[in-house]
């Protein structure tokens, strides 16, 4: 971070395994109780939790916040906890609300809890979603969008889905063995490939299907090639012109929803910006399917160059999958169809959008307020994010925006 002069410098300072151990932990609880502070004087906050198992079998329990600091609305990862015993429902409450406690959190500024949906996060009676609502009655909860996205994409048709299950039978091939991943890197360089080596295939890797089959894609020749050298069967897939056209259709397609899926991570995202989001490429989705009626095919680039007759021998397997994502995305997004209820967040200053705002009376009159304040609508202009404007309209106005915040 530095530089490496003095990366060099530091090197050479002399310190022991317990001096460096105890200053990064000195550091980390000094960066845990400045997040604390800001936590319990903001005026509202959200968390986003995940439970996963690491590679040690352990169960973690993953939580990150996002709250109104002075100037703007944050994110920090908050904690990871280990689930000693059992992921029920009652376990991660009891988890989370022991840390909640601790830190001096109040539950009453809970605003919103973001989950997997997962049976022990969302069940009504024991689950995480109802021992929260008993304590965070303010408190809104959704379905994580990323983890909506990868279920919505997850069914494939069934020619499709054989597709996928041989692609990744011939990368196991290859990369189970040391001395058959050896040969094809040496394969591979003989010929002068791009790349050297296949991607194995993650089922939680949400981004895996894609880049596996587009490197499987573009690596191809030299797949085939050492299929036939070791007498494999399933060299004979990557000679079928009907089997290269629909794993090339994969490809694309996948490398679209993984576009889609990158451009909904990273810090100052929301849920208004996931909608959009959502709702734009569930607009490409049918429109690329128009133009499949209609033999054009220049969205799916890798499928335009592997086959020659631009797709039209996998026309009704193309149609039928799209016409099924859609369904699907519409299955998982069923509020993305009409958003502009919320217009009101991204422009206060509209009046169409105060109309179509679904706020209680004295709410309403409080935006109203805001509305008019000139002093706001130069701040509204200046700022950078909707949140650093939020932040600033809270500071001018704290009374007004705290029933707008409770109701939004």
């Amino acid at each position: 971070m530095l530089g490496k002069e003095a990366a060099g410098k530091i090197a050479k300072v002399p310190l022991s395994d317990n001096t460096v151990q105890r200053r990064i932990e000195e550091m980390s609880s000094d960066l845990r109780e400045q997040t604390s502070d800001k936590i319990r004087s903001s005026v509202a906050f959200a968390l986003q939790l995940d439970e996963s198992t690491d590679v040690a079998k352990c169960a973690q329990l993953l939580a990150y916040v996002r709250y109104v600091d002075s100037t703007d609305i944050v994110e920090d990862f908050l904690f990871c906890e280990e689930l000693k015993e059992r992921t029920t429902g009652a376990d991660i409450f009891d988890c989370l609300n022991g840390f909640i406690t601790s830190e001096g959190f109040q539950w009453e500024n809970c605003v919103g809890l973001c989950t997997d949906g997962a049976a022990a996060m969302t069940g009504k009676k024991s689950g995480l979603v109802a021992r929260v609502r008993e304590l965070a009655p303010l408190a809104t909860f959704t379905h994580c969008f990323l983890h909506r996205e990868a279920l919505a994409s997850k069914k494939l048709h069934p020619e499709l889905n054989d597709v996928l299950q041989t692609a990744i039978k011939i990368v196991n091939a290859i990369k189970a063995g040391a001395l058959s991943s050896r040969l094809f890197t040496s394969l591979c360089t003989e010929m002068g490939s791009e790349h050297q080596h296949l991607l194995l295939h993650a089922e939680v890797r949400w981004l895996s299907r894609g880049k596996v089959l587009t490197r499987l894609l573009e690596l191809r020749e030299e797949v085939s090639q050492f299929l036939a050298n070791v007498n494999s069967p399933l060299a004979v897939h990557l000679s079928d012109e009907e089997w290269c056209a629909k794993l090339a259709y994969l490809s694309d397609i996948f490398t679209h929803i993984n576009v889609l899926n990158e451009s909904m991570q990273g810090p100052s995202s929301s849920i208004l910006t996931y909608m959009d989001k959502i709702t734009a490429f569930t607009s490409k989705l049918k429109l690329w399917r128009s133009r499949v009626e209609k033999g054009v095919w220049d969205m799916f680039p890798s499928l335009c160059e592997v086959c020659a007759n631009d797709g039209e021998r996998i026309r009704d397997t193309v149609h039928s999958h799209l016409g099924a994502l859609i369904q699907k995305f519409h299955e998982y997004f069923p509020d993305i169809r009409d958003m502009t209820e919320w217009d009101w967040i991204r422009d206060p200053f509209c009046s169409e959008a105060r109309e179509h705002c679904v706020l209680t009376g004295r709410a309403e009159e409080e935006l109203i307020d805001v509305a008019s304040d000139r002093s706001l609508q130069l701040l509204f202009r200046e700022s950078k994010s909707l949140g650093q404007f939020w932040s600033g309209a809270k500071i001018n106005n704290p009374r007004g925006l705290q029933r707008l915040y409770n109701d939004s």
